[in-house]
């Protein structure tokens, strides 16, 4: 109950209403006045879901987003620089598969090296064998010569022989028809080969190195039986 003063200053008790906000939506599922479209006694406007209530907000406050609150990014790592060793085979590419040719070994001891100066290749290396060694860039060639020169023959494009009882080295054209230079001369029989003359086959210069000499050169024993 309130109290209420009258006119002759008497106290006078007011029944007390308490205040009750209705929540109208735009079904009519509150009191509204009949044909309005707010309220009324549809049922079946009343019995469905309200979208919103008037003591509502319809909007969501919008934030800025806070130096805490922004995603984290690593930074990007630096590319460590490559580095290549003095005298040693070129570095292949990420896009460039390893060639057969720089890890297939020689079962017999190695007697000597063509190391690829110019072109296709430049500053790798194919070891030697005793006997004859065929030189080519198939897979079924001894010595392969695969690093992108397509003017050098499959097969037998050329043949360096190792005479170890001579121990001597020799150079020879192969089966096919591309010819082999030593030191610009064209190859038309067996020639003795000098360490670091060169050859030149296709678009490819090599250089030639030998192991075995007059200070050095392998036993019989150490040859195996393919010598």
């Amino acid at each position: 109950m309130a109290k209420k003063f009258g006119p002759d200053g008497v106290p006078v008790d007011v029944p007390s209403t308490p205040f009750r906000r209705e929540k109208r939506s735009i079904f009519g599922d509150g009191p509204g006045p009949r044909g309005s479209g707010v309220g009324g006694s549809d049922p079946g406007r009343s019995a469905r879901r309200p979208l919103f209530y008037d003591d509502e907000p319809t909007t969501r406050p919008m934030t800025r987003p806070t130096a805490d609150s922004a995603p984290r990014v690593a930074p990007a790592k630096a590319e460590e620089p490559r580095t290549r060793i003095a005298g040693g085979p070129r570095p292949a590419r990420d896009d460039e598969p390893l060639p057969p040719s720089r890890r297939r070994g020689i079962d017999d001891p190695v007697v000597g090296w063509l190391v690829v100066v110019e072109g296709p290749g430049q500053g790798c290396f194919v070891p030697l064998g005793n006997g004859l060694n065929k030189i080519g860039r198939g897979d079924e060639s001894r010595v392969q010569l695969d690093f992108g020169d397509r003017e050098i023959s499959r097969t037998d494009h050329a043949r360096v022989t190792y005479d170890p009882k001579g121990n001597k080295y020799y150079l020879q054209v192969g089966s096919g028809v591309n010819l082999v230079y030593l030191n610009g001369e064209p190859v038309l029989q067996p020639t003795i080969l000098e360490n670091g003359c060169s050859l030149s086959m296709g678009a490819t210069t090599l250089r030639f190195v030998a192991l075995c000499g007059d200070e050095f050169m392998w036993s019989e024993a150490e040859r195996g039986p393919s010598a």
